[in-house]
């Protein structure tokens, strides 16, 4: 025992002296999971997006104008925007400051502080037309990211986000009168965004209103559930039926706009009634009127009513899209989220945080 005790003390000296140390390998570095990815992602787009457009608006041209001014109103639109896209993922709610990770306005034509003759090199000021690039870069992004990402509640948050940004680059890009940005999903991943097609290409600016195509994709109706297709079916139908009286209310290419709308609105509705096999039947969820303001025949009233009739096409779809059973179904969701979006802006509308999604306020 005596012996066994000295050997003891002579190892732990042997290893004390020579500082020796057993040590297990460091855990390997975790990887974020998709949606973690995604989120991030759509974050510091938010955070980069407010710091651009707050710096844009900073520009002594931008800041002279009054506050309702389109163009400073449409910038100041694009910062509150993000602001919210940051809050609902969960970041900072404050993302116009360097603080949050987005970019702070720069000073242009500034010197190093005390060195004589040392010019820095400062950043240019963006300009409204570079805040409108980003913003359908942006956009681009989120919506690849809708059809992919894994979680259909997130899928359903970034959508909207990506909608959002959409429509706000039209807005300011007309109030700064730079060209009309394009909708161009990224391809990436095993799950690639749609080529764009005439069913699926922006409409131009003077014929807004739903695209040409009336029925779903198989591959959409297939991936909805039974509920959300009857939910859009309703939803459509009660559009094409607003749109009918807001055609016989106004006039001109109004009317004519609006005739032409209500019938891809009702060809939609049938066919959803039909991927839902409810057509027909007593589940059948469309009704031959539906309750509209009593001063409808007020132009300003008729044109709300346009305005909720698309917004209630985009929020239906909205749904359906967080729900898609699989992420092969969310792009016929999109588009269509995408295209109500564009038909409201057409009858004034203006650009919101959260389009489809007024539970997020």
């Amino acid at each position: 025992m005596v012996v066994l005790t000295l050997l003891a003390g002579l190892l732990t000296g042997l290893l004390g002296g020579c500082d020796l140390r057993l040590e297990t390998p460091p855990p390997p570095a975790r990887t974020p999971t998709a949606d973690e990815t995604v989120r991030a992602r759509t974050l510091a787009d938010a955070r980069a997006l407010a710091g651009t457009a707050t710096a844009a608006a900073a520009a002594p041209a931008v800041a002279a104008l009054a506050a309702e001014e389109p163009l400073r109103a449409a910038l100041a639109q694009v910062v509150g925007a993000a602001a919210a896209h940051v809050s609902a993922l969960g970041g900072d709610a404050s993302p116009a400051t360097g603080a949050t990770g987005g970019p702070s306005p720069a000073p242009t034509g500034t010197t190093d502080g005390g060195t004589a003759g040392t010019t820095s090199t400062a950043a240019p000021t963006p300009s409204p037309a570079d805040v409108v690039s980003l913003l359908a870069t942006a956009a681009g992004t989120a919506g690849a990211d809708a059809l992919d990402v894994p979680d259909g509640g997130l899928a359903g948050l970034v959508a909207s986000v990506a909608v959002s940004r959409w429509s706000s680059a039209r807005a300011l890009a007309a109030a700064a009168g730079a060209p009309e940005p394009s909708w161009v999903l990224p391809v990436r991943g095993a799950t690639p965004s749609p080529t764009p097609t005439p069913d699926t290409a922006p409409t131009p600016a003077s014929t807004v209103g739903p695209d040409p195509a009336t029925t779903p994709g198989p591959a959409a109706a297939a991936g909805v559930r039974d509920a959300d297709a009857v939910a859009l079916a309703r939803a459509e139908d009660a559009a094409g039926y607003a749109l009918e009286v807001v055609a016989a209310v106004l006039g001109g290419d109004e009317r004519a706009r609006a005739l032409a709308d209500a019938r891809v609105h009702r060809d939609r509705a049938e066919a959803w009634a039909r991927a839902a096999e409810v057509a027909g039947t007593a589940q059948d969820p469309r009704r031959v009127a539906y309750a509209l303001p009593a001063d409808v025949e007020d132009a300003a009233v008729a044109q709300a009513v346009a305005r909720d009739a698309e917004g209630g096409v985009a929020a239906a779809y909205a749904a359906a899209l967080a729900r898609a059973d699989r992420p092969a179904a969310r792009p016929e969701p999109l588009e269509r989220l995408r295209a109500a979006t564009d038909a409201a802006a057409a009858w004034g509308a203006p650009p919101t945080s959260f389009p489809g999604r007024p539970d997020l306020g």
